[in-house]
C-alpha cells in the first residue's frame, strides 16, 4: 500500500513539474530559481554529490521551501527511459540518499520530498545531497522541483542526470 501511495506521489509530482514549468501568469510572480551541479558521468554504485541552489526572486518571503524528486522520461532526442537516481523509499529513509546538508526540517514518508526553512526575498540556499548512483549502466535521472510551501503551483524544476558506467 505504501509503495502505491509513493508511486502515486511521484506521478503527481512529475505532472506538477510539467504543468508548473509554463510561463508564470501575471500576478503569480515568486517562482523560485533552481540550479543543479552533478557529474555528467559516474561509476556504477558510486556516491556522488548533487548541489542544488534555490533562490527566492521575490516579491514575497517563502515561509518554507520544498525540494521534490520525481521520475522522468527520456532526455530530448533520446528514446531510453533513464533509471531513477532517487526512487521512493519508506519510513523517511531513502537508500539512494547517503546524506543531506543542511538537514531538512521534514521529509515525506517516501523520502522524496524535503522541507527546508524560510527563504527571504533575494536570498538563496545551497543544498547538497550525497547520492548513491544506480548499478545499472546507462542514463540515470530525476526531475527535481523546488517550490514555496505556501504555493506549490509556483514549482520550478531541473533535470538531475548522469551517464552510469562508460
Amino acid at each position: 500500500m505504501a509503495a502505491r501511495i509513493g508511486l502515486a506521489l511521484v506521478v503527481v509530482l512529475g505532472i506538477t513539474l510539467f504543468i508548473a514549468n509554463r510561463d508564470v501568469p501575471e500576478g503569480l510572480a515568486g517562482r523560485p530559481e533552481i540550479s543543479v551541479e552533478f557529474p555528467e558521468t559516474a561509476a556504477p554504485g558510486s556516491t556522488q554529490t548533487a548541489v542544488f541552489t534555490i533562490r527566492n526572486p521575490g516579491p514575497n518571503e517563502m515561509k518554507s521551501v520544498f525540494l521534490a524528486f520525481a521520475r522522468v522520461g527520456p532526455a530530448p532526442g533520446a528514446s531510453v527511459i533513464p533509471v531513477p537516481i532517487v526512487d521512493p523509499g519508506a519510513q523517511h529513509v531513502n537508500p539512494a540518499i547517503v546524506s543531506i546538508s543542511p538537514e531538512p526540517e521534514a521529509s515525506s514518508i517516501e523520502a522524496v520530498v524535503f522541507r527546508f526553512g524560510p527563504l527571504g526575498v533575494g536570498e538563496s540556499i545551497t543544498i547538497s545531497f550525497e547520492l548513491k548512483v544506480p548499478e545499472d549502466p546507462g542514463p540515470a535521472a530525476n526531475s527535481v522541483s523546488a517550490y514555496p510551501g505556501e504555493n506549490p503551483e509556483l514549482a520550478k524544476g531541473v533535470r538531475l542526470g548522469t551517464e552510469v558506467g562508460g
